[in-house]
């Protein structure tokens, strides 16, 4: 399995190109764990999901901001696959600039 998502990881934007090559490479040892894998991948983007609308529920300060640099670590899913991802990431960070700015002008 790690084989194959050290493998995926590697294929930037475009991994339906790097599936098409693992299954004419090693088809047997994909289609053994396709399944695995595609669960694993179904997971984590729910698993994210959760998280980041976990997130949103929260009411930040700005010293919770700065101190934690959340936007830091949230914005490096602004180019996610996922739209829902993506949207939601957006969300957050306008959020968050929005309690910044109201921050600076009071």
């Amino acid at each position: 399995m790690d084989y194959w998502l050290f493998f995926f990881r590697g294929a930037g934007d475009n991994i339906f190109d790097a599936i098409a090559v693992a299954a004419s490479d090693h088809p047997a040892a994909l289609r053994s764990r396709r399944d695995a894998f595609a669960q694993r991948l179904y997971m984590s983007e729910a698993t994210l999901l959760e998280l980041l609308r976990s997130l949103q529920q929260l009411e930040l300060t700005v010293d919770t901001l700065m101190v934690t640099a959340i936007g830091k670590a949230v914005s490096s899913y602004r180019k996610h696959n996922s739209n829902q991802i993506r949207h939601l990431v957006q969300l957050l960070i306008e959020g968050w600039k929005r309690i910044l700015d109201e921050w600076m002008s009071s």
